[in-house]
């Protein structure tokens, strides 16, 4: 009965580690040790050959490890937010040029311009807040809230008539997009179900992958948007889909539990043993 039990825990253990090869060479970089999503301590290692290439493995990112099999619910939101937020500099950096140009209120190259210069000093001036903030909270809570914050004033963006007012909006929206991008990628770390070099790097490719379908999703819709409904309706629709979203994003925010990790358990490397049995 005790060997029945020590079986089944085994078949769970390979279920449950499944990037894990038991028995097989290993070199001191195949093998790490990482932090699950409630604390626990997690090995994990390259899918290699049996003679240790780690680096040689057959996986989606060349170590090993499917970099798919790391998007969460939470992972995505992270992601999803990273995507509002470039749609969101589509519409206004590029759509909100053109339609000053011919707007009736007599906006220049000048004044376009410093509208624009208003927007990049906001995103500027909001980084270093931001990365403090997400350090004293969760940085995807972060995320949600610049989303929500930059939603709401990208609607304003498409109602503001003077010059001036134009120019604060611009600078607050610069505000909230850094609270929405800065942190997405520390968030999409966090969301991962696991932690340590290979989900980390895994990560990041994930978060590129987000970020540059923003990028070419951005101007197209954006586009299209301004050529059917014009550059107000366009900014309002845009906005108010943001603000959705950002709702969305801490209404499940507020549902599941903080994720809290040995940040040290998530940098150990297994240097240990030649061969595992």
């Amino acid at each position: 009965q005790e060997e029945e039990q020590e079986q089944q825990r085994q078949q769970q253990q390979q279920q449950q580690w499944p990037e894990l090869t038991v028995g097989a060479k290993a070199s001191p970089r195949d093998f790490h040790v990482g932090a699950g999503s409630e604390g626990e301590i997690i090995i994990f290692g390259s899918e290699g050959d049996g003679e240790g290439g780690g680096d040689d493995g057959g996986g989606d990112d060349g170590g090993g490890l499917n970099i798919f099999g790391l998007i969460t619910p939470r992972l995505f939101l992270a992601g999803g937010a990273n995507v509002m937020g470039c749609m969101a500099f589509g519409v206004v950096q590029p759509m909100l040029s053109l339609y000053l140009s011919r707007s009736p209120e007599a906006w220049d190259g000048g004044d376009i311009g410093w509208a624009q210069f208003c927007v990049t000093l906001g995103y500027m001036l909001g980084i270093w807040p931001a990365h403090s903030v997400m350090a004293r909270i969760r940085a995807e809570g972060v995320c949600a809230l610049g989303t929500l914050l930059s939603g709401l004033l990208l609607v304003r963006v498409g109602t503001v008539q003077g010059k001036w007012e134009m120019f604060a909006v611009l600078f607050g929206f610069g505000l909230a997009q850094s609270a929405a991008l800065v942190p997405t990628l520390e968030a999409m770390k966090l969301a991962a179900p696991s932690t340590g070099p290979l989900a980390a790097e895994g990560a990041v490719r994930l978060f590129n992958m987000f970020q540059d379908a923003g990028q070419v999703v951005a101007p197209v819709a954006g586009g299209v948007l301004m050529r059917s409904f014009g550059f107000d309706l366009a900014a309002e629709t845009l906005g108010a889909v943001s603000v959705l979203y950002a709702l969305v994003m801490l209404v499940y925010l507020a549902s599941v539990r903080p994720i809290r990790r040995d940040q040290s358990a998530a940098h150990f490397t297994f240097t240990g043993y030649d061969r595992i049995d």
